[in-house]
């Protein structure tokens, strides 16, 4: 059924659903969005006529929003210099500052990066 459904929806939507299951005609599938699950939702007309001839007369697709797929979907956290270690490279930056008034807010940044604020 999945490849079924990848001949019908876009290739930037392929990676962001699944199929929950299929019971009495109607096929649930899981969303990783509210965005995405609306988009599916658009398709529903074109997956109901690509999906009728291969698995019969179907009642209803219904699009469900799965917090399992939206964990799965979100970037990784990018890990944090510890506060010395960003503090310093901040410092390095603002020194090959030639402008006075971004050298002084890289400088603030830099004491609120030791400070662990920043």
């Amino acid at each position: 059924m999945t490849q079924a459904l990848a001949a019908v929806i876009p290739d930037n939507l392929a990676a962001h659903f699944r199929v929950a299951n299929m019971r009495q005609g109607v096929i649930v599938l899981q969303a990783g969005s509210s965005a995405v699950a609306a988009k599916l939702r658009m398709l529903v007309p074109t997956m109901k006529s690509c999906l009728e001839p291969t698995f019969g007369a179907l009642a209803d697709i219904r699009i469900q929003v799965s917090a399992d797929l939206a964990r799965r979907d979100a970037p990784a956290a990018r890990p944090r210099l510890p506060p010395r270690a960003a503090e310093a490279a901040l410092q390095e930056l603002a020194r090959g500052l030639d402008d006075c008034r971004l050298r002084t807010a890289v400088l603030r940044l830099a004491r609120k990066a030791r400070s662990g604020r920043g």
